[in-house]
C-alpha cells in the first residue's frame, strides 16, 4: 500500500478555518510508524499534534488517513515519526471517484501520435484523472486523439507548478462553447499528486465560499 520514496501530504487544522498543508517523502515504515524526511517546517509538527494525510498507492488510488506526531530522530538525516493505522482506518478513493472542480487554467495543447496545429486555450473543470477544454471553431481535434498538455497549477499558498500530460480526446461537444473532453493517459506520479492537491484545494475553497453565503 505504501512505499518508500512515496510523496505524502499533511494537513494540520490551526482552527478558524485556518490549515496549513506541507509534503515530505516516506523514508521507512513498519506495522505502527511511518517516517518521513523532516521537512522545513518541522518545527511546527510538535510531537501529538493530529493531522490528516493521503499518498497515492501503486494502484493509483488515493489513500487518506488521520496521523499524529510520535517523535523526532535524527540519523544520517532528520526524519519524523508519524502514527500508522491499520489498513482498515484508511479510506481508499479510486480513480474514477476522483473529484472534478471548476477550474480556468491556461493550457497549452500540443500533437501527441497526431498532426494538429499546437494551441492555447482554457480549460471549464479538472479532476485528477481528466478534464474539459474550450476550443475554437476551427479546430482539429476529433476523438480519440492524443495530445501532450501543459497545465500551470496556482496553490493557495502562491507557489505555480507545471504538470506535463498524456490526454486522450473523448468525446468534443457542441454548444454555446465548443469543448472538448480529456481523459490523462500518461501522467507521472508527482504530477498527479500536484492536480490531487490543486482539486482538493479548490473544493475546500469553494465549500468555504458556500458557507459565506
Amino acid at each position: 500500500m505504501i512505499s518508500v520514496g512515496d510523496t505524502i501530504y499533511l494537513e494540520i487544522n490551526n482552527g478558524a478555518d485556518r490549515k496549513r498543508r506541507y509534503r515530505s517523502k516516506v523514508t521507512d515504515f513498519n506495522d505502527t510508524t511511518i517516517y518521513i524526511q523532516d521537512i522545513p517546517e518541522g518545527s511546527v509538527l510538535l510531537d501529538g499534534i493530529l493531522m490528516k494525510a493521503w499518498f497515492l498507492g501503486k494502484d493509483e488510488a488515493i489513500y487518506l488517513f488521520e496521523t499524529a506526531v510520535t517523535g523526532k530522530m535524527k540519523s544520517n538525516a532528520p526524519v519524523i515519526a508519524l502514527s500508522k493505522p491499520d489498513s482498515k482506518k484508511m479510506i481508499r478513493v479510486q480513480r474514477r471517484q476522483y473529484v472534478r472542480v471548476e477550474a480556468f487554467l491556461d493550457v497549452a495543447v500540443y500533437p501527441y501520435k497526431t498532426d494538429f496545429t499546437p494551441f492555447t486555450t482554457i480549460s471549464s473543470d479538472i479532476s485528477g484523472g481528466g478534464l474539459k477544454i474550450e476550443l475554437a471553431e476551427d479546430h482539429e481535434l476529433v476523438s480519440g486523439n492524443e495530445v501532450l498538455l501543459y497545465l500551470p497549477l496556482c496553490f493557495q499558498q502562491g507557489e505555480t507548478e507545471y504538470c506535463e500530460v498524456t490526454a486522450e480526446v473523448l468525446r468534443i461537444s457542441r454548444g454555446a462553447v465548443i469543448k472538448a473532453s480529456l481523459s490523462f493517459k500518461k501522467i507521472k506520479e508527482k504530477d498527479r499528486q500536484k492536480l490531487i492537491r490543486f482539486c482538493y484545494e479548490k473544493q475546500v475553497a469553494m465549500r468555504h465560499k458556500e458557507k459565506s453565503f
